[in-house]
């Protein structure tokens, strides 16, 4: 018998082995949680920019975001750029958003509200109301005949007109007060007579000086006046009762010792233009005068003191340079009230 009679051969180390058959699939174990370090690392790696916490029970592996997170509203403190503003915060002065914009800049460094500061320095402070920087005496002088002969013919015009009725009402009132008869009885009567015509012409006067303010006030306001333009007066009852008062002060002042009539016709200047230009009742027209001339009393006693002068230099000249003297000294007056009350003064 052969030798494959005796039981099944045994394999050869040389030849391959039969594979065999794969092991059943096994359910796999679920993947272990990972344990915490017992310590904290040294260092703590910066957080990436997104990802909320994982939910509860989750875990997520240590310095990695959630999948699918979102940024988070804001960076950590320590990761935020030079100059940037937080998210949630807007910058100092800037709108949020959808918002209109405010109505100024605020106030702050490098920024300077509307009108107030002048670049390189403090803000100027304009100079109070009714106090004048520097001398306004020859400024006003000047003023005062450049404009006049801009438009001397008005004036001139008025001054003849003037001076016609002033001599009409000098021989009226002369004739009545030098009529008498024998008896001396008329004399007696009219004497009264010319009293009342004195104090009418004293009215008269008031009227005349209203003209010359009138006409002055409109050429310092740039409305060069024709000859029917300075008949046309407002306030007239104010300003002939204003007018009253001052040469009621003014005489008792006189009466008493010269010197307080001075003063008090020396306060009282602006009180024509005071009443004229601002429709002032007669009081508050001699305190806005006052006021002014207070406030500005070296100035105002030089300009004044000066147009006397220049008009005892007219009068010399056989009275023809009142013509020319008198119009611009009300002018320079006019001029002066507009500068001590704060306004523009037209051609300046």
């Amino acid at each position: 018998m052969s030798d494959n009679m005796t039981g099944p051969d045994k394999p050869d180390p040389d030849e391959p082995a039969t594979p065999q058959e794969p092991a059943a699939p096994q359910e796999p174990a679920p993947p272990s949680q990972p344990t915490e370090p017992p310590s904290a690392p040294p260092t703590e790696p910066p957080a990436a920019p997104g990802g909320y916490p994982p939910p509860p029970g989750q875990q997520q592996p240590y310095g990695q975001p959630a999948p699918g997170g979102f940024p988070p509203p804001q960076q950590p403190y320590a990761q935020q750029p030079y100059g940037q503003q937080p998210y949630g915060q807007q910058p100092y002065g800037q709108p949020d958003p959808g918002s209109y914009p405010p109505p100024q800049q605020p106030y702050g460094y490098g920024q300077q509200p509307q009108d107030q500061f002048v670049p390189g320095g403090y803000p100027a402070a304009p100079p109070p109301t009714g106090q004048v920087q520097g001398s306004i005496i020859g400024d006003a002088i000047g003023y005062g005949f450049r404009t006049l002969f801009k438009n001397f013919g008005s004036w001139f015009l008025l001054a003849l007109i003037l001076l016609a009725f002033n001599v009409i009402w000098g021989l009226i009132t002369r004739g009545a007060s030098d009529f008498t008869d024998s008896d001396g009885d008329f004399k007696f009567h009219f004497g009264i007579a010319g009293v009342l015509l004195n104090l009418v012409g004293l009215v008269v006067s008031y009227f005349i000086t209203a003209f010359l303010t009138n006409g002055a006030l409109r050429e310092t306001a740039g409305h060069r006046p024709d000859v029917g333009s300075f008949f046309q007066v407002r306030n007239m009852g104010n300003v002939v009762l204003a007018a009253l008062l001052v040469g009621l002060g003014t005489g008792i002042g006189l009466v008493l010792c010269i010197i307080p009539g001075l003063v008090f016709a020396l306060f009282s200047a602006f009180t024509y233009y005071a009443a004229l230009d601002r429709d002032l009742p007669a009081i508050d027209a001699i305190k806005t005068s006052w006021s002014l001339v207070a406030k500005n009393f070296g100035a105002v006693l030089g300009l004044l003191v000066l147009l006397f002068l220049l008009n005892i230099g007219g009068a010399v000249l056989c009275g023809l340079g009142l013509f020319i003297t008198i119009p611009a000294s009300y002018i320079a007056v006019g001029y002066a009230y507009r500068r001590l009350s704060g306004q523009p003064v037209y051609g300046q």
